[in-house]
């Protein structure tokens, strides 16, 4: 795409300052922004819920490779043009021009008051250890950034009311065939107790362990690896030792490596 046809007009200041200069950092938290891709208005076609994920710059272009997730109908953009910002003058409006811009909007949150999301709105289901604190609080730091991402996350915390049988509700993760993806939070406490089989942990680590053993090719139980041992060796349960996981040292790449598995 020529550079004159991006972060032109339809774009703020802040955000034409903010990315004045492309550069590694810049791509890198772009390529964590949820995007549509729309075709001009006159060709009749949908459009697409993605994200970029690569971007080659140069003086006189931008050269995009990018990751489909979903399909949006023309009609629910157009229906949608005041909540994503979308510019609509009379004349020529936003989507009548190929043009790349970054808005100030969260997509998937719109998306889904208008009811958008409901057809491609992937479910999941978080396993983790309540304690420390600080895990408990950076799990449901988690949870909320994959919500606010269009993620619809079942979790103890946030749907296990009083009086509810703990057990079926854990059973969910196998149960629910709604359920994409089951998220095993690995910290040196969740190990010490799925390796034991002791409390919650103990509990859902049996469920999830028929699951594992004899299907080396699944893709539903995915380990998050949120903590390394003292020689630097990241904590695992047994059963999930030579499964391939996503490594959240770096907690942008790690989260930006889980949406694209989820939506994937």
């Amino acid at each position: 795409m020529m550079r004159a046809r991006c972060l032109g007009a339809p774009t703020s200041q802040e955000i034409k300052t903010e990315f004045a200069f492309l550069d590694e950092e810049a791509i890198s938290k772009i390529k964590s922004y949820p995007c549509i891709f729309a075709y001009e208005d006159p060709s009749g076609k949908d459009a697409y819920l993605g994200y970029i994920t690569d971007m080659v710059v140069r003086d006189k272009g931008i050269k995009f490779s990018f990751e489909k997730i979903g399909k949006v109908s023309k009609e629910d953009i157009h229906r949608s043009t005041f909540e994503l910002d979308i510019l609509m003058p009379e004349g020529i409006t936003e989507l009548m021009r190929t043009h790349w811009t970054i808005k100030e909007v969260n997509l998937f949150r719109e998306l889904e008051k208008n009811r958008i999301l409901d057809n491609f709105q992937p479910k999941v289901f978080i396993s983790y250890c309540w304690k420390p604190q600080e895990n408990k609080e950076r799990v449901l730091q988690l949870a909320d950034r994959l919500k606010d991402d269009g993620v619809d996350v079942v979790m103890d915390k946030t749907d296990l009311h009083p009086g509810q049988d703990m057990n079926v509700f854990m059973e969910r993760l196998s149960t629910d065939p709604d359920i994409k993806k089951v998220l095993v939070i690995c910290t040196a406490e969740y190990v010490k107790k799925a390796n034991a089989r002791e409390g919650g942990v103990g509990t859902e680590s049996e469920i999830i362990i028929p699951q594992v053993y004899g299907r080396p090719m699944q893709q539903k139980i995915i380990p998050l690896f949120f903590e390394k041992d003292e020689n630097g060796d990241l904590y695992c349960p047994i059963y999930l030792s030579s499964r391939c996981g996503i490594d959240f040292s770096d907690e942008e790449e790690g989260y930006r490596e889980l949406i694209e598995n989820i939506f994937g």
